[in-house]
């Protein structure tokens, strides 16, 4: 998270992972005793205090941590608040993030309040990640982190094909 007299932007990055547990789910754990309850109004106590309306029942079907980026960044006082939300795709085949992040933008009333952009990183494997993607099949377990660390520091993994900037409520 960033803060600063201007503003404030809190960042999310994704690449690989799905879209996470929903808040229903999230909520229905039962490691979580009652906890996640207290926790989940607490962030919606925050978001409100920022856009005037945060309900429970609006925000079951998004994804948790996208609900607690957004209370972080209404935790603080600034003049500009924006969740930026980047997505590294390989693959673009990948998960659709602009549905959740507009449902959450409609829930939370974010409309002239928060500011939520998605910036997409399109990315294209390196012959350093396709050389190291088949070593590891030939090594024992205990070997991967090692190597992995040792590709990273040798060489880029990825190269950047095309990144753009989408936003979903401002």
């Amino acid at each position: 998270m960033y803060v600063s007299t201007y503003g404030s932007i809190a960042f999310e990055a994704k690449s690989t992972e799905p879209l996470g547990e929903t808040c229903k789910q999230w909520l229905a754990k039962k490691n979580h005793s009652g906890n996640a309850t207290s926790v989940l109004r607490h962030w919606l106590a925050l978001i409100e205090r920022v856009t005037g309306r945060a309900s429970a029942d609006e925000i079951q079907d998004l994804p948790y941590q996208m609900i607690h980026r957004v209370a972080s960044l209404c935790s603080v006082d600034a003049s500009r608040r924006v969740l930026m939300y980047q997505h590294h795709r390989v693959d673009l085949k990948a998960v659709d993030f602009s549905v959740p992040l507009s449902k959450l933008a409609d829930a939370i009333v974010a409309q002239r309040r928060i500011e939520i952009w998605l910036h997409l990183v399109d990315l294209e494997r390196t012959a350093t990640y396709l050389e190291l993607e088949n070593s590891l099949a030939r090594i024992s377990p205990n070997e991967v982190a090692m190597r992995v660390r040792s590709a990273i520091l040798d060489g880029k993994l990825f190269e950047v094909k095309r990144e753009m900037f989408q936003a979903v409520c401002s």
